[in-house]
């Protein structure tokens, strides 16, 4: 979508509008697409399950999908601020150089 159609189906307000500055997420809200509705989302996808052949049975069956049930338990750990981020791992395991001093004496001679 260009300005000019922005401007149009705004009715030319102005750049302060929250319309003009985020359309995309004035456009999901409007939608019905907000915080609560992410919540219940991601809540479905730590239930999810997938359809698989299960051999003992010889029928497909429903199992729990681990991948999917992972990605929703990052993605919460993230919004609630759990997850460290790059810049906090990279600064509380910083690399230390440790330099060791290793002197080779001569192998002493076996005493007869």
């Amino acid at each position: 979508m260009n300005q000019g159609s922005i401007d149009n189906a705004t009715g030319g307000e102005s750049s302060n509008s929250p319309k003009q500055q985020f359309p995309c997420e004035y456009a999901l809200l409007k939608k019905g697409v907000d915080g609560s509705f992410v919540a219940q989302r991601l809540i479905d996808m730590l239930k999810a399950r997938r359809k698989r052949w299960n051999t003992a049975t010889k029928s497909r069956e429903s199992f729990e999908d681990y991948e999917v049930q992972l990605a929703a338990l990052e993605q919460i750990a993230k919004l609630l601020g759990l997850h460290p981020t790059q810049k906090e791992l990279e600064g509380r395991h910083k690399p230390h150089e440790t330099i060791l001093r290793v002197e080779f004496a001569e192998p002493l001679a076996p005493k007869t």
